[in-house]
């Protein structure tokens, strides 16, 4: 067994060995589907905020602009809109990749699809909390 083939299993803790048995790889797909669930329904309720804002107009219960001591706001519904429907489809890509890789079975691309989806939604907690 090569260096690389090791170091690979190493960072996948042994999820993706190409003779695993049955229930090791069934329980590989249940996991990557459950993560992949949680993704696209991350998805799907920032697509629903930006439908909220963007095309039902309901900007009623949002505070926008400078309320309070509160260092992070939006100052328009635009910018909060543009913001939803960027992170979906920033989100979308990963969550596509991943969903194209499990229909072809193929596990490496299922776990950098997913890890794509992952350094995505960081990114957008990490930008969602800075002051």
């Amino acid at each position: 067994m090569n260096v690389c083939r090791q170091s690979f299993e190493a960072v996948t803790f042994g999820l993706m060995k190409p003779n695993s048995k049955p229930a090791g790889n069934m329980l590989f797909w249940i996991a990557t589907g459950l993560a992949l669930l949680l993704f696209t329904l991350l998805a799907a309720v920032l697509f629903s905020e930006w439908w909220t804002i963007a095309i039902a107009g309901k900007t009623g219960g949002y505070p926008w602009g400078q309320v309070n001591d509160n260092p992070w706001y939006y100052a328009s519904p635009d910018l909060y809109a543009a913001v939803q429907l960027a992170s979906v489809v920033v989100l979308a890509v990963p969550v596509g990749r991943s969903i194209w890789c499990m229909f072809r079975k193929d596990k490496p691309g299922t776990m950098m699809g997913l890890l794509g989806c992952l350094v995505v939604v960081v990114l957008i907690i990490v930008t969602g909390s800075i002051h």
